[in-house]
């Protein structure tokens, strides 16, 4: 077959979308068509679209090694070395591609892309800004995946103030993007601005009505709100997930019993492994006397654990870098008298909170294995691919952390830096229970984890089923310093 032939055949498929055809052609284009740069352009577009990055890598070495002024070679090599890991090489032609060509928007992504992977936030943070500030109207899709980014990276790193101010701007610029409305109605609703929140969260699906995360996020907003009508009809409708365990949970709160319960029945078979779901089975075998049947953990009590994790050294440098850099801090409805920081400690740049993410990272692998035999779900079906977040929280004189529970952790746990010293066991300890603030008040199993008894030490590190069982900081007689940390999957669990 000759070249033109070949060509014509591939670029027929690829104006079909046909990449797949195209990708089974890889072998006997390596071997007859190694010199064409037309055949292997498309080759390797085809093979990066179905996902082959590996062979589209080779595909593309190939074709600067034929032509290192090809068009667009830097960008595509920097963009499949960033897909195969290689973040240094991504780095170094990113780099060489915008000094020859200052407005691609493409090189600027890709490049925040690739420090964010090697955790440099800053950089990161850098490249999403020259991103923006070159993006135009012409490419929605791509303005999309780059503001989606960039609010996902301020969030993550607390710097809501800053994510809320570009927000803002941004949406002046695309205001028909699903995303920054989106994103935007996002901070609106977590300073409590519900009104303009739900503004944006119904522009959003307008122009994005497929989209079952903005539905959820309206869903949250309404609930809040005090719209429960319509919040129970958008979970009830959903295609996600996540929106049926938020569904049950409000029939119990509106006290619809009986759907609650053949909800929840029907859960126990059919969506296994919800901590959201758990909790309300596990309190509402209380209050209406019934068997607690959903699968998650029966004794939530008995996988609590208490450890010396911590060195002093290490806790001391804790404290000291939490003192030296500038936390955003959260609006926090449970905290009387105290802080708490916004985003993920563990995402920002620090010898010492890496030090602290291994510890913990080791010592969630020894609960895993130390209750790996216990024949319960959460042990069964421990999620294979996780997240790890932090937060700080300091409470003064009088303050405490109410009853609350992450129901979007699969275990969770508390670092204790400083703790007051006190002779009352209860002051500044840390009290599990069944109990909720939301919900109906009951009082039933509850203990209490001294900081300072010899069981649960400053250094200490408290494990379990944080995300199932309702924890509460107590009234410390002084100052509470605590690292909280939540395990989450990120799997396709409920």
């Amino acid at each position: 077959m000759k070249k033109k032939e070949k060509y014509d055949q591939i670029f027929h498929l690829f104006q079909k979308k046909r990449y797949k055809e195209i990708v089974g052609e890889y072998e006997f284009i390596n071997k007859n068509f190694l010199d064409d740069i037309r055949i292997l352009n498309i080759l390797g577009a085809s093979l990066a679209i179905e996902k082959f990055y590996e062979k589209a890598l080779k595909i593309f070495e190939k074709i600067e090694q034929l032509d290192p002024a090809q068009p667009n070679i830097k960008i595509n090599l920097g963009n499949l070395y960033r897909l195969c890991g290689k973040l240094e090489k991504s780095i170094e032609y990113l780099n060489e591609e915008i000094s020859s060509n200052l407005n691609n928007v493409s090189a600027y992504y890709n490049l925040a892309l690739s420090y964010q992977s090697i955790g440099n936030t800053l950089l990161s943070i850098k490249n999403y800004k020259l991103a923006v500030e070159l993006l135009s109207q012409n490419n929605q899709a791509l303005a999309n995946n780059i503001c989606e980014g960039y609010f996902d990276i301020l969030n993550e790193l607390g710097k809501t103030k800053e994510a809320f101010e570009e927000g803002k701007s941004l949406v002046k610029r695309f205001p028909n993007s699903s995303i920054i409305n989106w994103k935007l109605a996002n901070l609106y609703s977590t300073r409590k601005l519900n009104s303009d929140a739900i503004n944006l969260y119904k522009k959003a699906i307008e122009i994005d009505a497929n989209n079952e995360l903005i539905k959820f996020d309206l869903a949250m907003c309404l609930k809040d709100n005090g719209d429960y009508e319509e919040s129970l009809s958008l979970l009830k409708n959903s295609k996600l997930s996540l929106s049926k365990a938020f569904y049950i949970e409000m029939l119990f709160n509106l006290g619809f019993k009986d759907d609650f319960l053949k909800e929840l029945e029907n859960a126990c078979e059919n969506f296994k492994g919800n901590r959201l779901i758990a909790n309300i089975s596990k309190y509402s075998s209380y209050l209406y006397n019934r068997n607690d049947t959903y699968p998650y953990c029966s004794e939530p009590f008995k996988y609590i654990q208490v450890n010396n994790v911590v060195e002093t050294y290490l806790i001391n440098d804790c404290i000291k870098e939490i003192d030296s850099i500038d936390l955003n801090l959260m609006n926090q409805n449970l905290l009387k008298n105290g802080t708490q920081s916004s985003g993920n400690l563990f995402s920002i740049n620090s010898p010492v909170f890496d030090e602290l993410k291994n510890i913990i990272e080791k010592e969630i692998k020894k609960y895993r294995e130390n209750f790996s035999n216990e024949n319960q779900y959460f042990t069964d079906f421990w999620p294979k691919k996780t997240d790890l977040n932090s937060w700080y929280i300091n409470l003064k004189k009088g303050g405490s952390l109410d009853y609350h529970f992450h129901h979007d952790g699969w275990v969770s746990g508390t670092v204790y830096l400083e703790v007051p010293e006190t002779e009352n066991v209860i002051d500044g300890s840390i009290q599990f229970g069944f109990n909720n603030s939301n919900y109906k008040f009951i009082m039933f199993h509850e203990i209490y984890l001294d900081p300072l008894a010899k069981t649960f030490p400053p250094d200490g590190l408290h494990r379990g089923n944080g995300s199932y069982v309702f924890a509460k900081h107590c009234e410390p007689f002084a100052s509470l310093h605590v690292v909280g940390v939540l395990y989450s999957h990120l799997a396709n669990f409920p």
